[in-house]
């Protein structure tokens, strides 16, 4: 079975402060994230991994929320 297109997400500010329909919305579809401060998600054998962290790493809030609860 052929894995489904992902959509690339770029933040236009910082994760929290979009809303919560959006970030479920973004936890759903996005393959890729760019963040606001030059930050790099990618989507990896369905575990999201940093591949730039960014200036203010934001990138690495984003994964928090992302990573899924045990």
């Amino acid at each position: 079975m052929a894995e489904r297109r992902r959509d690339l997400i770029i933040l236009g500010g910082p994760w929290a402060r979009h809303s919560a329909a959006f970030r479920a919305n973004a936890a759903r579809t996005a393959g890729e994230i760019h963040t606001t401060d030059h930050g790099l998600l990618m989507l990896i054998d369905g575990q999201w991994e940093v591949l730039r962290s960014g200036d203010l790493n934001e990138a690495d809030v984003v994964r928090n929320a992302l990573r899924l609860p045990n």
